[in-house]
């Protein structure tokens, strides 16, 4: 009967390490979920960023179509007046 209740403390010891130990690795795994969501929201502001420049970029790419139209037009207003000036001249 001894031998029983010396058992019992070699058991609590043995559960108390491993509940230690498991305490341990659930610490480590919060320290790792922790660092996971630090780096989320790191690469979910990257992308923010990346988002707006791309909007800017569009923006910019629309205003300078708009710009090459216009250009175009006065292109094509000066030739025909310089058609309509030749054609003066000629006469």
């Amino acid at each position: 009967m001894k031998e029983a209740i010396t058992a019992v403390p070699k058991r609590s010891a043995t559960a108390a390490a491993r509940v230690q130990e498991l305490e341990v690795e659930v610490a480590a795994e919060k320290q790792g979920a922790a660092a996971l969501r630090d780096q989320l929201h790191g690469q979910q502001d990257e992308l923010e960023a990346l988002k707006k420049k791309v909007e800017e970029s569009e923006e910019a790419r629309e205003k300078q179509t708009e710009e090459i139209g216009n250009l175009k037009k006065q292109l094509d207003e000066t030739n025909a007046l310089l058609r309509q000036l030749f054609t003066l001249n000629k006469d």
